[in-house]
């Protein structure tokens, strides 16, 4: 029996793809902010691959706004929250996804967090809106596997 190429090839750049989108997608994004005794805004995001494996943290110091930006094109728009702390504009996520209502509610659970007088205060949030494109991804993972495996090496093309 002899392996086809075409079907592995095809089969192993679904896969990477379909991982690669994964791992974009299905980061989830915790921040916890917390006022200082000068009633200084002080924000650490973490975030996590699925929610599970760590991936990085940061820290913004000074926070002072969180808005909504936007990235259009032909397709039309999509959103992700910023925040701005004397550090500079600093993205909550790498990516822009859908929902501009979503992370209008976002931003402005920060902002009144942050026009709070509640010094000593915490706010904790989570961004996970890329999980269903990451769930989406999978297929991607599955058909890879799928041409990888029993196209490409277990039924090859038989010629005779």
């Amino acid at each position: 029996m002899k392996a086809d190429l075409k079907s592995i090839l095809f089969g192993l750049v679904f896969i990477v793809l379909g991982i690669f989108f994964m791992f974009i997608f299905g980061q989830v994004t915790d921040l916890s902010c917390s006022k200082t005794a000068a009633g200084r805004t002080q924000c650490v995001k973490g975030v996590k691959f699925l929610g599970v494996i760590p991936l990085s943290s940061s820290e913004f110091r000074d926070v002072y706004r969180a808005e909504v930006e936007e990235s259009c094109d032909d397709d039309g728009c999509s959103y992700r929250v910023v925040l701005t702390s004397m550090d500079g504009e600093r993205p909550l996520t790498s990516y822009y996804t859908s929902g501009w209502d979503s992370k209008q509610e976002l931003a402005g659970q920060i902002n009144a967090f942050i026009g709070s007088n509640m010094n000593g205060g915490t706010l904790s949030l989570q961004e996970s809106s890329g999980l269903w494109a990451s769930l989406l991804s999978l297929i991607f993972l599955l058909v890879g596997l799928y041409q990888l495996i029993l196209k490409g090496l277990i039924q090859p093309n038989q010629e005779m």
